[in-house]
């Protein structure tokens, strides 16, 4: 979906994909392993997705994803976002940066509890 190669990585009895990143971007890595469960009720983790949500919402798609939230134009300046569930259940929203910078910037983790 993201358009870019994730290192594989094992740490104990888990398997890690991590995410690239510059030298001042945010990294991250999606993990799994005993004890750790798809889900579409958990945290919602928004991933910057590059400049349209065009491209990887048909490359998530094709992968077995499912469009669970429409693209969503925000207020203002705060660009837009989607959400897809992914072919393992889990929920994550999609969002490229907002055309003009504003207080909220591209790159964040939004705590949802349902």
């Amino acid at each position: 979906m993201l358009g870019i190669k994730l290192r594989r990585e094992t740490i104990g009895p888990n398997t890690l994909a991590v995410l690239s990143h510059g030298e001042q971007a945010v990294g991250g890595c999606l993990i799994t392993g005993p004890g750790h469960q798809p889900s579409a009720n958990g945290t919602l983790v928004y991933l910057g997705v590059g400049a349209s949500l065009d491209a990887p919402l048909a490359r998530a798609t094709a992968a077995g994803a499912r469009i669970a939230t429409p693209r969503t134009v925000l207020p203002g300046d705060m660009g837009s976002f989607a959400h897809i569930v992914d072919s393992e259940g889990n929920r994550v929203a999609c969002t490229p940066p907002a055309e003009k910078k504003s207080a909220m910037q591209f790159a964040y983790i939004i705590v949802w509890v349902g």
